[in-house]
């Protein structure tokens, strides 16, 4: 009787898991994805899995490397406009970026880490896919080290730089990803040290160099 119960415990549960199968990776009668979808890579390695609705993807989706076993390298949770919010991991699962996205475009803020610190290191403006508005650098500390500005993946107009202290150490103008316009330089005390144009890239005009917030010597390019 014990053996009859187990065969029969057994089927069902074939049953169940052959069921639970035949549920996944479906379309509709558009052809079109639909429901729960698993795909795998040819180590059997999960690739990603989610759900989707007549063809769109809705909720969560995961996507793994070859070798992530149970650790997605990115998770996507998607909205109704189709825009998804994103977090990329390391393979040990340390969250290293986050922001949204547009397809295969970035968009909005975006938030970079490191790998020993839970501390933001980068950050960053997309539009399109493309940097578009300011872009920020910091220490391990989180305090801001570089503060550039880029329109349409562009660097353009000031960009800073800073110590530790937060005394802007350089003053810099660019144009079309190029040194352009003014420059100032200044000690970790913040005294100006040399100050001058570019153009191109290159020198400008007359440049002034500083000791003790005097003009110790100028030199034109």
């Amino acid at each position: 009787m014990k053996t009859i119960y187990l065969f029969f415990f057994g089927m069902f549960v074939g049953t169940l898991a052959l069921s639970a199968q035949n549920d996944i990776n479906k379309l509709d009668s558009n052809g079109k994805r639909h429901g729960l979808w698993k795909k795998y890579y040819a180590n059997k390695q999960l690739r990603y899995e989610g759900t989707f609705d007549h063809g769109k993807e809705i909720g969560t989706f995961k996507f793994y490397c070859e070798i992530c076993k149970d650790q997605p390298e990115v998770v996507k949770e998607f909205s109704k406009d189709g825009t998804a919010s994103v977090k990329f991991y390391s393979k040990e699962g340390k969250l290293m970026s986050e922001g949204r996205m547009n397809g295969k475009n970035k968009m909005g803020v975006w938030i970079f880490y490191a790998e020993e610190s839970e501390t933001p290191i980068m950050q960053e403006n997309y539009k399109n896919g493309v940097l578009d508005g300011e872009k920020l650098l910091f220490y391990p500390d989180g305090s801001i080290t570089e503060k550039l500005l880029f329109v349409n993946g562009v660097q353009e107009g000031e960009s800073l730089f800073y110590s530790p202290k937060g005394i802007v150490l350089k003053q810099l103008t660019f144009s079309n990803n190029k040194l352009n316009g003014p420059a100032i330089y200044r000690d970790a005390s913040g005294n100006i040290t040399m100050k001058g144009n570019y153009k191109d890239g290159q020198n400008s005009g007359t440049w002034l160099f500083y000791k003790n917030g005097r003009v110790l010597f100028d030199k034109t390019y």
